[in-house]
């Protein structure tokens, strides 16, 4: 599923809320207090679409629920950008403490390994920054609500209320098992 963020060894859920991507932070407590208050969590996905997205288990439900509806490219697209986003800090980061002029502690290499100053200019943290805000907006008013009226979040719901633990989002393989094929060797 997450193919592209396991590649870049992103953890979504490490990130920051993007300020950067234009959308709005909320302070919702971390997600271990969510935990303490399990009752709560569930609930706390119809709050808002950003609460959903702070939760990693409301977006596991979420891209389920997305893949159901032939949109899961949509959740994966966003949570890209969050991590080129947080990759291009890092470069940056590393560039100004290790690289720079003016770096707080430059490493010793030749001219020919240093960089310019403006090498950083591409790719620019924000370059999907408008993509990524028509995709979140198109999930927040679209796919989310549907999601709120799901059986899968109904279940979810359920299941807080009557203090059981939440239903599987997959009950059955998420993906067609891979096709093994095994041949004989012929013998003679």
């Amino acid at each position: 599923m997450n193919l592209i963020l396991n590649h870049l060894n992103c953890d979504i859920y490490s990130l920051p809320y993007p300020e950067r991507s234009g959308l709005e932070r909320h302070d919702f407590g971390s997600v271990s207090s969510l935990e303490s208050n399990s009752k709560r969590r569930v609930a706390s996905w119809a709050d808002s679409f950003e609460r959903l997205l702070q939760d990693p288990v409301g977006v596991r439900y979420f891209s389920e629920f997305l893949k159901k509806e032939f949109s899961e490219e949509n959740i994966l697209f966003w949570q890209a950008c969050e991590c080129f986003s947080q990759l291009s800090q890092k470069a940056k980061e590393i560039y100004n403490c290790f690289l720079s002029s003016k770096a707080t502690m430059p490493v010793n290499i030749d001219s020919q390994a240093q960089l310019a100053d403006d090498v950083l200019t591409a790719p620019q943290p924000n370059m999907f920054k408008h993509p990524q805000l028509q995709i979140f907006n198109l999930m927040k008013m679209d796919s989310f609500a549907r999601f709120l009226k799901s059986t899968l979040y109904q279940e979810c719901m359920l299941a807080e209320v009557e203090g059981r633990p939440l239903p599987d989002p997959c009950p059955i393989p998420c993906s067609p098992a891979p096709r093994v094929f095994f041949w004989k060797a012929k013998t003679k």
